[in-house]
Parts: C-alpha cells; structure tokens; sequence
C-alpha cells in the first residue's frame, strides 16, 4: 500500500477509544474530551457531605466567600502554612455540594501543566488483514481547562501560588478579567471557553514564602481578587478548640497525657510567638522572653512556626500511642527546623525541659 493510501487510512480511521462519543474533534485537529465525560469527572470532585472537615473559623469567613461567589470576584487566601486555608476552601465546597477543582503551583510547573496539554495516542488498527498504526493528538484537560469546557458552576482551588513561575502568571489574568479560559494556544485559534458565572475561584499563598510570597501578586491581580488574611496562631485556646475537632479520641486520653500534650501546646506557642516576632511579623509577651534569649542562636535555622496543622498531626500521634516527646521531635519540631544537628536540637530540647515534656 503506497503512502498516499496510508494518509487515506489514518483520515478515515480513527482509534477505538476516540470513536465511542467520549471525544470530539476541534478544528485544529485536536480531540478533547465531551461533555458528558467532563461531567462524570466533575460528579467525582464533589466533596462528600459527610466527609469530616472541621474548620474552626477566624470570623465570618465562610459567608465572605458566599459573597464572592455571588458577586463574580475571585478571592486571595493569605497566610503561613498549616493554618485551614485549604480545608477552608473544602468546606465551603462541601457546603455548596459544588465540585471542587484542586491545582497547585511550583516552580517546574509549565502553562501546559496549568492548562491541559495535547499527547499523541498510538492506536493499532487492521485494514485488509493488515495492521496499521496510527496517531491522534488528545487533549489532555487540568482542573482549570475541564471548568472551561464543561461550562459549569464549580470551584476552583488554584493553591501554592507563591511557588509559581514568573512566565506563566499571566495564564490567571483572562481568569480574573473575563472570566474565560483561553485554551488558543494548546488547542488553536478561537478555543476559548467562559467559565459558569457563578463559579468560585480560590488562589492561595503564603506571604512569608522566601523572598516572593505576596510579592508573586501584583497591582492588577491584587485588584481583581477579594483578600482573606489567615494570621498564624498563637492562642492556646484555639490550638485546643481546633484540636478537639479535628482529633478522634483526644478527650479519651488518660491525664497525664492530655497534661503533656498541653505543655506540648504551650511551649510551641511560645516558640511561635518568637518566631514571628524574629520575622517581624508579631511581638511575644514578658513570659516568652527567657526562652527567646535561649533561642537567639537557633532562630535563623527554623523556617516555619509551629502550626495548628503540625500540633494536630502530634495530637493524632499520642492518641495512637507514640510517646509525646518522639511524636513532640519527629511531628513538629523536624518539620519547622532546616538544620537536624546538635544546634538546633540542643536548644528545642531545653526548651522542652522547661516545659517538662518527657
């Protein structure tokens, strides 16, 4: 068969898995995905109503992104890791039974990452007792190009967004401005798709991250999204009421380990207030300043304040039965250090003498 019959074969034949109804082809020759196969991906985001997420609120948060939605503004979540920024989002998704379209951000991430990207599929095909092989470019749909596609109401969750590259920020303006997801360059000319209006969309970031942070978004970004700021937390008494909620079989602990895991608590809220005060972004109170002059020379070597999120995962650690101090070290104290040497752990663990955990 000569080359001119090949070409005939591959126009007229296309592969099984693209000849089902689950694609159809755009003008540039691309096949995407229909509807109704965006649709079953997007049933399968929706956040089960009965899925434990019990997020302890800053204030009103919840109706402020109530408000968002129904006034087409995207909204800018702010604040160190580890403080319910995501599960935040989760819950106002499960709230509102909407699916819930996660993307996050890094530095290696590419705009075909971001936006759905074409791959060749190789299909083998018989014509005449013959095989062939043959090829299709499939558009290979993210999070944010099925909400254009599929055209409905959703949230979408675009987070990290202090590690992203400075060369594709610029895919989020059409997103914000008019609220389109323009797919021209990956799929051709005139692919752009509206988003549902009253789809939500969530940017998340924290400010302190390095030397980007805040700065990742600029003037014209910042006056397109509504901003909620999650300031870290350094009252023990919310450590406590996010704890119970988030902890199953906290309150069945014996004593002297719910004694521990209070001293547990304490200290790495008075470790969190140094930090911060170190990083300029608080001040400590007359309490903390021993442990601050202890932990002059360590500062420099911890990158994070000890979280909500990290005492959670130690709580969850005892309760299980670790001993505090192994959960206390390997939980939080390895999570919030650069430096796991005699340094730093020699200074963590005088302040945890003085706290008395064992």
């Amino acid at each position: 068969m000569n080359s001119a019959n090949n070409n005939c074969v591959m126009r007229e034949l296309n592969p099984p898995t693209l000849a089902n109804g689950s694609y159809r082809r755009t003008r540039g020759g691309i096949f995407i995905p229909e509807r109704n196969v965006l649709l079953d991906t997007l049933k399968k985001t929706i956040v089960p109503p009965d899925k434990k997420l019990n997020y302890i609120p800053y204030g009103d948060e919840l109706n402020s992104l109530e408000i968002a939605q129904k006034t087409g503004q995207a909204v800018l979540f702010a604040g160190p890791t580890g403080v319910g920024k995501s599960m935040l989002a989760l819950k106002y998704a499960q709230n509102t039974g909407l699916p819930f379209l996660y993307s996050t951000c890094d530095p290696d991430k590419t705009q075909g990452q971001l936006m759905g990207k074409p791959n060749l599929l190789f299909s083998v095909v018989e014509l005449d007792g013959k095989p062939f092989v043959i090829s299709n470019q499939v558009f290979m749909p993210s999070n944010i190009s099925i909400a254009g596609l599929a055209g409905e109401k959703v949230i979408i969750f675009i987070d990290e967004l202090h590690k992203l590259r400075k060369d594709v920020d610029v895919l989020f303006h059409p997103l914000l401005q008019e609220r389109i997801v323009n797919l021209s360059d990956h799929l051709g000319p005139g692919e752009i798709y509206n988003l549902h209006p009253e789809s939500l969309i969530i940017f998340s970031l924290n400010p302190y991250y390095g030397d980007s942070g805040i700065e990742k978004v600029g003037p014209a970004m910042r006056q397109r999204v509504k901003t909620l700021y999650f300031p870290m937390i350094t009252d023990e008494n919310k450590i406590f009421e996010i704890v119970k909620a988030n902890v199953d079989g906290y309150e069945n602990l014996a004593k002297d380990k719910q004694e521990t895991f209070k001293r547990i608590v304490l200290m790495s809220m008075a470790i969190a207030r140094i930090y911060l005060e170190y990083k300029k972004q608080g001040t400590t109170n007359q309490d903390d300043l021993t442990l601050k002059n202890e932990l002059k020379n360590s500062l420099p070597l911890i990158n994070e304040a000890p979280s909500p999120r990290l005492l959670v995962n130690v709580a969850k650690c005892i309760v299980a039965g670790q001993n505090p101090r192994d959960a206390l070290i390997e939980g939080l104290f390895n999570a919030i250090t650069n430096d796991f040497g005699l340094t730093t752990n020699g200074f963590l663990t005088q302040a945890m003498s003085w706290y008395n955990i064992r």
